[in-house]
């Protein structure tokens, strides 16, 4: 699906980044959905992620996305 530029308050992710991590490529294709995320999410929208990783094994790849 296409999801314009922008237009979401709220991403929610319960899960799905510890999925990515856990198969191939998992350093490109997590970098790939927070990107996506990213540009879905208007200038004050908020990404809540809930996840069984450890919050400094996460933020690893939270710190990489372009704001």
């Amino acid at each position: 699906m296409e999801f314009e530029n922008g237009v979401y308050d709220c991403v929610l992710d319960k899960g799905t980044l510890d999925c990515i991590l856990c198969g191939e490529s998992s350093t490109t294709n997590s970098q790939k959905m927070l990107s996506e995320i990213n540009r879905v999410l208007n200038s004050g929208g908020v990404y809540i992620v809930i996840s069984y990783g450890q919050p400094d094994h996460r933020l690893v790849y939270l710190d990489k996305v372009i704001i």
